[in-house]
């Protein structure tokens, strides 16, 4: 089947493979700034914010006949082919937005199959991926990514995800009294209309008072690594950026940064070889080209492993250093794949 209606679709630059489309929201800082970069390169683009779809985004999928091919309608932008597409950049979509006037029944339905959708889409185009959906699922289970990061010899915190009240006794004395919990997925809730965020925080002997039989949501704690600094180091491709976070010059900002980032000093880092290699070997493992890793470094010159986001911010470590980082993101986005 070709889309052989009465169309104007995008007419792709002769040299190219095609353009880039960046999957994301309709509010996505990173996204704006990254498409202005491509606009400065004269590299083309399309942008589907997720929750357009299906009230003002039309997608054709066709499969048959040994053919694959699909058109996805957009708005703002002329129509394309996903053959035509030659990288993804797969950020933080948003649900997908029925159409007024449904049911509620019909409106799930509608949702469902609309999200079923967008998931075959992304088995269709053969295509640089920034990063591919499943492996962001995966590479974001915080647990396996210590695990891995242990095996490729990069040093952890003593951790203990547990809601038994016994063994989280027993850590906090493994820890000798200087232990931190953290969530292990969302790091907000929502209250009355209301937005409360989970930030890595210190437990006191008294906290541990406050567990027991009405509160068995288990968490993550880990032993207190003392900081020199923080890193929050940007993986782009084969592209290693590392930015220093002196949170430890800032009251408030000590145990978590998050909690206190206004007026943080920042710097550039030197990573070591083995470090950068260990680094970019975690990110293989879960095939991303993209990640960002948080690290410590302790007083005594240790590098202690956080985790790693697939789909974490660095827009703002580009601007407070001036690490070429959306510089690698164009370059990987706009390379010509075959």
């Amino acid at each position: 089947m070709q889309f052989e209606r009465e169309l104007k679709t995008q007419e792709i630059e002769p040299g190219t493979s095609g353009l880039v489309l960046l999957v994301s929201r309709q509010f996505d800082p990173h996204v704006d700034f990254i498409i202005e970069k491509l606009r400065s390169e004269n590299i083309q683009f399309a942008r589907f914010n997720t929750e357009d779809f299906p009230r003002n985004t039309s997608v054709s999928l066709y499969l048959g006949d040994g053919e694959t091919s699909g058109l996805l309608d957009v708005p703002n932008n002329l129509p394309f082919l996903l053959n035509q597409t030659r990288s993804i950049l797969y950020r933080r979509p948003a649900e997908p937005n029925p159409p007024d006037n449904l049911t509620k029944g019909f409106e799930e339905f509608v949702v469902s199959e609309s999200k079923s959708v967008i998931k075959g889409l992304w088995s269709l185009p053969d295509v640089t991926w920034v990063n591919y959906p499943e492996d962001n699922r995966r590479a974001a289970i915080k647990l396996d990514q210590l695990r891995q990061a242990q095996i490729l010899g990069l040093s952890i915190p003593k951790t203990l995800v547990s809601n038994n009240i016994i063994d989280i006794r027993s850590f906090f004395d493994l820890c000798h009294g200087s232990m931190i919990v953290k969530p292990l997925t969302v790091g907000s809730i929502e209250e009355d209309g209301i937005y409360k965020a989970f930030y890595t925080s210190k437990v006191e002997p008294e906290h541990l008072d406050q567990l027991g039989p009405d509160n068995r949501c288990p968490y993550v704690f880990q032993e207190n690594i003392p900081k020199e600094l923080e890193l929050r180091i940007t993986i782009v491709g084969n592209s290693v950026f590392a930015a220093e976070i002196f949170s430890q010059e800032q009251e408030g900002a000590e145990t978590d940064w998050r909690k206190k980032w206004e007026g943080l000093r920042y710097g550039i880092h030197e990573l070591p070889e083995d470090i950068k290699n260990k680094c970019l070997k975690l990110a293989r493992h879960y095939n991303l080209n993209f990640g960002a890793i948080d690290m410590i470094v302790t007083p005594r010159g240790e590098y202690v492993f956080l985790e790693i986001n697939p789909n974490g911010q660095w827009v703002w470590i580009e601007l407070e250093t001036g690490l070429p980082i959306s510089e690698a993101m164009i370059k990987l986005l706009s390379e010509n794949k075959h």
